[in-house]
């Protein structure tokens, strides 16, 4: 008995410091008004009201250019033997489209590959996660700098997406026979790299504090 109310008086300052989160973002709901610093809550608007706007509206957007290049890849198709198009030109445009159409879920499927278990890492590919990130913070004494942290992070998502976009649409012409297919397969294969690199800049981050200090 005693025992266990030494477990649960040690757990309190735990429950107490989740529930002023929990606290705040209740508050910021329903009044309007958040408890943060100031520049936490410019930080935080930043994300909800510029950054994942953009980012949503570009997630369709890219569903839009997927369909189109995986339409001009049946095309290519059906006449191949007409224009001579390069068939491996042509596979690149099935590919590039795919994964256009379907960027988040490859992005979070390479990035869990890569970064995923690398000493517990956690993925995080998701902007609401930063704002909580900020709301968890909101009492440090770095506070300014964990909130701009988060927010380089938030924006490096778009960053990542554009350059993996970008990789993806420079592949479609990397098998054509007089387009520098060997430079073009490298830039591709480059901004590829970059983007997921961008998106996933918290995990390299994590890592590399893991390996320097030990701790997350």
């Amino acid at each position: 008995m005693i025992y266990s109310i030494g477990h649960l008086s040690s757990l309190l300052p735990i429950i107490h410091h989740h529930h002023g989160i929990v606290r705040r973002v209740v508050h910021t709901w329903f009044h309007g008004k958040s408890t943060l610093p100031t520049w936490g809550n410019e930080a935080v608007k930043l994300i909800e009201n510029v950054l994942r706007p953009i980012s949503q509206g570009l997630n369709w957007v890219l569903r839009i250019i997927g369909v189109c290049i995986f339409s001009l890849g049946l095309h290519r198709v059906k006449n191949h033997q007409q224009k001579n198009h390069s068939p491996l030109a042509t596979f690149f445009h099935f590919v590039s489209g795919a994964f256009i159409f379907s960027y988040a879920h490859m992005a979070a499927m390479f990035s869990h590959s890569l970064f995923g278990h690398m000493n517990g890492n956690k993925i995080n590919l998701s902007f609401m996660n930063y704002v909580h990130q900020i709301h968890h913070a909101a009492h440090s004494h770095n506070f300014q700098a964990i909130a701009l942290k988060e927010v380089v992070f938030a924006l490096m998502l778009l960053v990542g997406l554009f350059s993996f976009v970008r990789g993806f649409m420079l592949l479609t012409y990397a098998g054509e026979q007089s387009g520098g297919g060997e430079s073009l397969l490298t830039k591709s294969a480059i901004h590829i790299i970059a983007g997921l690199i961008a998106i996933n800049l918290q995990s390299i981050f994590n890592i590399i504090q893991y390996m320097t200090s030990g701790t997350y």
